[in-house]
């Protein structure tokens, strides 16, 4: 008996090679996971981005559409068709360009007292431009910005005041 036990080795030799192999799984796990964490942010960002450059581009072809409504002939703002506008190529953040439409549609609105007057109100929608399709439609074409603009028009004919009466952003 007392000869098994002499055989019987009691060190700790092959204890460094479980340890090495308990390492290399904890180590693996946790470098899988920042590898999921990191690709997932990444392609979030672009997501994001793509999102942003968007509605920055809506937005900056809204405002050039109002211009030329401030610049044309303001006795028929907001009284007979306008637009749409066609903005090719909307630079964002460098090097990015994205091409809107913005439709424009008359909203005239009259008021009754005390003195009868007509509001010259326009509706704005911008969508990226797919070809030749209207905004309103599914996929890219879908509006961006929505808003109502209110132009306050002189006795002399000429835009004095514009007014942004609604703005609301699509997803």
């Amino acid at each position: 008996m007392r000869f098994l036990r002499a055989r019987v080795r009691r060190d700790e030799r092959g204890a460094s090679l479980i340890l090495a192999i308990v390492f290399m799984l904890v180590a693996g796990a946790i470098g899988a996971g920042l590898t999921t964490s990191v690709s997932s942010g990444v392609l979030g960002s672009h997501v994001l981005t793509v999102a942003r450059d968007r509605e920055y581009a809506a937005e900056g072809g809204i405002n050039r559409a109002i211009a030329a409504l401030r610049a044309g002939s303001p006795a028929s703002i907001g009284l007979i068709g306008c637009g749409p506008f066609n903005y090719d190529g909307l630079a964002v953040e460098g090097s990015t360009t994205v091409d809107i439409r913005v439709e424009c549609t008359p909203a005239p609105e009259v008021t009754a007292s005390p003195n009868p007057s007509v509001r010259h109100n326009v509706i704005l929608v911008a969508c990226e431009a797919v070809g030749n399709t209207a905004c309103g439609g599914t996929g890219k074409s879908a509006p961006i910005i929505r808003s109502q603009i209110n132009f306050q028009v002189s006795a002399a004919d000429a835009v004095t005041s514009t007014y942004v009466q609604t703005w609301s952003v699509s997803k």
